[in-house]
């Protein structure tokens, strides 16, 4: 149960990349990515590290996804999203969320390189969502088990919605469990992050850590009433 890179192949302004899921390459993702528009401040038209973790921390523990409603935030290109649904049938549904039009048309390009419209239209959802703008009054209509993100501290100025956001989806369903993966780039934007976590009163625990790539995967859920 692994991912790794294979060599790619250039298309203009964007990168096709297959990356496998199993060693027998039963199951592969076909992925494409914009470089040149990360220049326009489009984080999510490239696929970061972090994302690879999680999936393939995930993929290990599948059971913890498995007849799951999941969201993701963040979801950039989609490599998280499309490499847990290619790799597991049992996820019940993936709304996959970014702010830009731009990111989402490549999410959907990259939907359809690796699953028919069918499985698209019963599985995932493609879905605008900007944390700077999210509150309880325009709060998702669905109710999530499960919220996913990968390499979304990225920048001091995001950290109050981002924390803002996954608490409103955390509340919705008191039984939903967050799990958030990040390259440490820079220590002090990160235990800013945690603090506010903290801060807003959500139990925050690390799953895994890999030293090598200074990346952290941190479960979060609500605390109980009785812990606020």
């Amino acid at each position: 149960m692994f991912i790794h890179n294979t060599p790619a192949a250039y298309y203009g302004r964007s990168i096709k990349i297959t990356l496998e899921i199993l060693e027998d390459n039963s199951q592969f993702i076909i992925h494409r990515q914009s470089t040149a528009l990360l220049s326009h401040g489009l984080t999510g038209l490239s696929s970061w590290p972090a994302a690879i973790s999680l999936g393939d921390y995930l993929m290990k523990k599948i059971h913890l996804l498995e007849n799951k409603r999941i969201i993701e935030l963040g979801a950039g290109s989609g490599l998280l999203g499309l490499t847990l649904l290619k790799y597991s049938d049992k996820i019940l549904s993936y709304t996959f969320t970014d702010y830009s039009p731009m990111i989402l048309n490549l999410l959907r390009q990259n939907a359809l390189l690796n699953f028919s419209e069918y499985q698209i239209d019963e599985k995932m959802n493609i879905e605008e969502l900007d944390w700077n703008q999210y509150s309880i009054e325009n709060n998702h209509n669905n109710c999530f088990d499960c919220i996913l993100a990968a390499d979304v501290v990225y920048d001091p100025s995001v950290i109050e919605n981002l924390v803002k956001t996954i608490r409103i989806l955390l509340q919705k369903n008191q039984q939903c469990t967050a799990y958030i993966a990040n390259a440490i780039r820079n220590e002090s934007t990160y235990e800013q992050f945690r603090k506010a976590l903290i801060q807003s009163c959500l139990d925050v625990r690390s799953v895994e850590m890999d030293i090598s790539q200074s990346i952290e995967i941190i479960q979060l859920a609500l605390l109980p009433e009785d812990s606020i």
